[in-house]
């Protein structure tokens, strides 16, 4: 019996060991359900360029269940929407081509504006996909939604075993409309994500609608996680440090920030000092600050910036629910950009080549993350946006901003020097003058160089005043210094054992030869032009209205049919002759041309030292005369050569305000020297005319005196000290 048992064992065991094989090897190799695809090689939003979305903490069950995943959709051609065609009198101003990754954007240009002023230049590229080693940045592209705490990515291709695109995970419903179908393990669509592009004709703007539907039977809480715009280009470096900036619109206000009007700060980013000049760059939080936590501050638009172009995502106030505030019962229009609950700055950086040097350059883009939407069963949830891509320009700012329900989107056009003077540019000044500018550009002279040189007459004409008073006391007290020195070195002989005295009678003598001190500060009102300029560089170094206009109605591009680029551009150098090459000098930045304005202003300025420079009032040491020259060549061929690079209307304005001083300068001497002469005759026939002892004294010689009185009662003061004690002054044996 037990040899049967043993020879039944022998068959049972390995059957149950076989079937358990079966069942293990249905386990590991038999079919899986579908699951979530990896980001692969050139997808945005991977891990290096874009980053995960934050880790949630789980949330109630919603609509299904399990690991959810984007369903693949087959590979199709995807058209643009707008147009490159600048004849259109009506119609969009950009063309946006997409990209299947995130359904985000491939490439953004302009119609209506080129990159140089060459006729076959290419189109101004605002917005473009950043690749590198199978990593990018794919503007305004969906990265992930997270349904109920589960992560699903929305930025995925698929290949095969060659490594060909098999699929994307968005499909195109119609020409800027795409879709994306979300599932669950089963395979059971649980949701659909609907992202439409939109222009608006005669305006840069689009506007970019999401919409989450709900297609199961329960409610869903959703979050989005998506890039924004990236960083636009640097274009060319010729002084002043990197121009690309990050800027935010922000809203002050309570709880509901949309209650009150809107009120704007310029929260200005540099680039530089967002890429902290590491070679490897962390994800950093933009917003919301600490600031904007402590004072209940909402985001209204945030963008990036370089020179003349601005890409910002805005809210849309005509879209949002009116906030009602309670001592106001009319309904304000809710300005606050509620799509975005976060916004951090993403890089993409550079990988080290086979020598181990690591490239500088990275590409810089901001993401936004969205607060939890909750969509309804079979519901939707829409997170819609406004984007603004176009140039800092106020009228197409102002059309924008109007359209968008007066965000303040002209907040963007700032004056301003790139670095730590940034804050001392004189804004106000800077807008004063750039609304001058225009009047005379759009209605005087309808020209912009002629515009520039009829504000350098204005700026003259209304400063003459300052500037007579100025040269005429400087020379006045330098003649009069030159007058008195024979008496002033004799009473120096006479009394040079004596201080207190000496100073005494000096003063008696400059009070006798009407000689006033505070003509020596003539030189005080010159410095009050400082603002102006400084206001005036950065005015014309930013001012849109100056990019790609010629000089003077376009002559010289007329006469050689557009050959020759001399002052073709007022917002550049004025290229006299362009070079096949170009180069780097310190202090001057990149030099691709031989500009001739910089050596005439050169020229001007050493002209101009010949009537600004006021007579010595004593006889100068040599190392004062070695300053005087050194200061001479500073101003003469230091500041043209820092000019070299700059923009052409600004080296306009400085030539013709030198040209216009030298003019003025030499009538202000000539009228003086005139009245000098009557006043020497005058004397001759009166040498007490204009003597000041018989007239009132004025503030300045009152003040004099005390100085006088008080200084004398010091060195009594000091003698008796000295007697008392036997010293100096003491009783002489």
């Amino acid at each position: 019996m037990a040899d049967g048992s043993k020879s039944v064992a022998r068959i049972v065991v390995p059957v149950i060991m076989a079937l358990l094989v079966v069942a293990l090897g249905f386990l590991l190799f038999g079919k899986k359900p579908p699951q979530p695809p990896a980001a692969a090689p050139g997808a945005a939003g991977t891990q290096s360029a874009a980053g995960a979305a934050p880790a949630l903490s789980a949330e109630p069950a919603g609509g299904a269940t399990g690991p959810l995943h984007a369903v693949m959709q087959p590979v199709q051609s995807w058209d643009v929407i707008g147009s490159l065609d600048t004849g259109e009198k009506v119609g969009p101003l950009m063309r946006v081509a997409f990209q299947p990754e995130g359904a985000g954007i491939l490439e953004l240009k302009l119609s209506q504006h080129r990159q140089s002023t060459e006729p076959t230049s290419e189109n101004e590229v605002l917005q473009r996909t950043q690749i590198h080693a199978g990593r990018s940045l794919v503007p305004f592209a969906l990265v992930d939604v997270t349904i109920d705490g589960r992560q699903v990515r929305l930025a995925g291709t698929y290949r095969d075993a060659t490594g060909a695109v098999v699929g994307h995970d968005w499909k195109q419903v119609s020409p800027g409309v795409f879709a994306a179908e979300i599932a669950d393990a089963a395979g059971t669509p649980v949701a659909r994500v609907t992202r439409s592009y939109k222009l608006v004709e005669n305006l840069y703007e689009l506007t970019l609608d999401q919409t989450f539907e709900n297609l199961t039977d329960r409610p869903m809480s959703v979050r989005f996680t998506q890039l924004g715009p990236v960083e636009l280009p640097i274009g060319i470096i010729r002084y002043g440090g990197d121009p690309r900036r990050v800027r935010m619109g922000i809203i002050t206000g309570d709880e509901v920030a949309g209650r009150s009007p809107l009120l704007t700060r310029d929260d200005v980013l540099a680039h530089a000092a967002l890429l902290n000049g590491q070679w490897v760059w962390p994800d950093v939080p933009v917003w919301p600050t600490e600031a904007a936590l402590q004072e209940q501050q909402s985001l209204s638009w945030i963008g990036v910036t370089n020179r003349f172009f601005a890409v910002t995502v805005h809210a849309l106030p005509d879209r949002a629910t009116p906030a009602v505030q309670p001592p106001n019962p009319v309904p304000l229009p809710d300005k606050r950009l509620t799509v975005w609950e976060r916004v951090d700055r993403v890089v993409l950086t550079r990988e080290p080549d086979s020598s181990g040097k690591v490239e500088t350059e990275a590409a810089m883009a901001l993401r936004g993350h969205s607060p939890a939407l909750t969509v309804p069963a079979r519901g939707t949830a829409r997170a819609d946006m406004g984007v603004y891509a176009g140039p800092i320009d106020r009228d197409a700012l102002d059309v924008a901003d109007t359209r968008d329900g007066k965000i303040a989107l002209t907040d963007l056009e700032i004056y301003f020097w790139p670095g730590p003077c940034s804050f001392c540019t004189f804004q106000p000044i800077a807008y004063g003058l750039r609304f001058v500018l225009s009047i005379f550009a759009d209605h005087v002279v309808f020209d912009w160089a002629l515009a520039i040189i009829l504000l350098v007459v204005c700026v003259r004409t209304a400063l003459h005043p300052i500037t007579k008073w100025s040269q005429t006391s400087l020379q006045r007290f330098g003649k009069a210094m030159q007058r008195v020195a024979p008496k002033q070195k004799a009473l120096q002989e006479k009394f040079k054992d004596d201080p207190a005295r000496l100073r005494q009678e000096i003063s008696n003598l400059m009070r006798e030869e009407n000689v006033n001190y505070a003509q020596a500060l003539g030189c005080i009102p010159m410095l009050l032009q400082t603002p102006i300029w400084i206001a005036l560089s950065s005015l014309m170094f930013f001012l849109f209205d100056l990019r790609h206009t010629p000089a003077f109605f376009g002559v010289f591009q007329s006469i050689t049919g557009g050959k020759w680029q001399f002052l073709a551009d007022l917002a550049e150098p004025d290229h006299f002759f362009s070079l096949p090459f170009s180069f780097t000098v310190p202090l001057m930045g990149m030099i691709d041309s031989i500009n001739v304005l910089p050596v005439l202003l050169g020229v001007v300025f050493f002209v101009q030292q010949k009537y600004l420079t006021p007579p010595p009032t004593a006889q100068l040491s040599p190392e004062m005369e070695t300053q005087q020259k050194i200061m001479k060549i500073v101003i003469v061929f230091l500041f043209p050569l820092m000019m070299y690079n700059a923009p052409s209307g600004l080296a306009i304005y400085f030539i013709t305000n030198s040209a216009l001083g030298i003019v003025e300068s030499r009538h202000i001497r000539k009228k003086f020297e005139k009245e000098e002469a009557a006043r020497d005759e005058l004397l001759k026939k009166n040498p007490h005319a204009f003597s000041r002892k018989d007239k009132k004294e004025g503030f300045m010689g009152r003040f004099q005196a005390r100085i006088a009185e008080a200084q004398a009662r010091a060195e009594q003061l000091k003698q008796q000290q000295a007697k008392n004690k036997g010293g100096k002054y003491g009783p002489r044996g």
